[in-house]
């Protein structure tokens, strides 16, 4: 196990490596520039050579790319161009723990009722609570999830603005622990939707496996059929995608973030690509991708301890 882990960490050089240059290399060939903003367009060609010579823009690109790498290593990512006095360090350090909250919750959410969901619906396939769940599920994943924060909005604070601050909900901060409850509702309705028709297919298609033919012959109560043959096999699959949902809302969701107000890491990464914040860009795509490749290499762990075949 030790030696499977160890390659698959050791894949991940390699992987960061690339993605950091393919995204410098398409950052160089987007048109546009940081500087065209605020009046700066109309600035003197002097003094934008100037100012690219004071943020290193002037250098041969192989020598800037190599300088980002180093200065990334060792956890400086530069200063950014639209937000100016302020390190894109700082700014991921403030708001990179508020996105990561939000999405771990979100995440909490849908795992446990998408699983719930997805598991009474595959045991009752074709019934009331199979199409009840479905029709649930499907719903919430059409919906986007600004869509989803803009209702729970008008039902707790316009439709029953009492009502909503008797259940402890709040939609004018993030302070306190009720202060994320509408958020984290709004960012789990996609994710668990996705969670739970993936457990009704992954399950539907275990339970008519011959191995729980057998099991149901040999007299098992059914609970036990369920939970220790078809849901330990069927969670294979499912967590495979846990990881990547984890890594998209966790390192900030634009939109939720936006309707309740949240400091979060989604409204920089938007700004930023607007304004071709070079910078800043460079960090959060580096940070998801990391984080992915972290949550894809956690998700292969947990899976070969399921399945010890995996890891061969």
């Amino acid at each position: 196990m030790l030696r499977y882990i160890f390659f698959r960490v050791l894949l991940l050089i390699p992987t960061v490596f690339l993605m950091a240059a393919v995204t410098f290399i398409i950052m160089q060939l987007t048109p546009g520039s940081p500087f065209a903003l605020g009046g700066m367009d109309r600035i003197t060609p002097e003094a934008r050579a100037r100012i690219e010579a004071k943020y290193g823009l002037d250098d041969p690109k192989i020598l800037q790319f190599g300088r980002y790498l180093k200065n990334s290593l060792q956890g400086d990512f530069g200063v950014s161009y639209v937000w100016r006095g302020q390190d894109v360090s700082s700014i991921i350090k403030r708001t990179f723990p508020v996105s990561l909250q939000l999405g771990f919750m979100a995440l909490i959410v849908a795992v446990t009722v998408g699983i719930t969901l997805g598991t009474l619906a595959a045991v009752n396939q074709n019934g009331p609570i199979d199409y009840a769940s479905m029709t649930t599920a499907i719903l919430f994943y059409s919906m986007p999830n600004f869509v989803m924060g803009f209702l729970l909005l008008l039902l707790f604070a316009v439709w029953l603005p009492n009502r909503g601050v008797d259940l402890g909900f709040s939609v004018s901060g993030w302070e306190r622990p009720q202060d994320w409850i509408l958020p984290t509702i709004a960012l789990a309705a996609a994710p668990l939707a996705s969670i739970a028709r993936y457990t009704r297919g992954c399950m539907i298609e275990v339970i008519r496996s011959d191995y729980v033919r057998t099991a149901r012959a040999k007299g098992l109560a059914e609970r036990k059929v369920i939970v220790k043959h078809v849901l330990k096999n069927a969670l294979i699959p499912v967590i495979t995608i846990i990881g990547p949902i984890f890594a998209a809302i966790g390192t900030g969701t634009f939109f939720v973030e936006q309707v309740f107000n949240i400091p979060g890491m989604g409204k920089f990464y938007v700004q930023s690509m607007l304004t071709k914040d070079q910078p800043m860009i460079m960090a959060v795509v580096l940070i998801y991708g990391i984080f992915l490749a972290l949550m894809n290499i956690l998700v292969d762990v947990i899976n070969a301890f399921i399945d010890p075949r995996i890891r061969y």
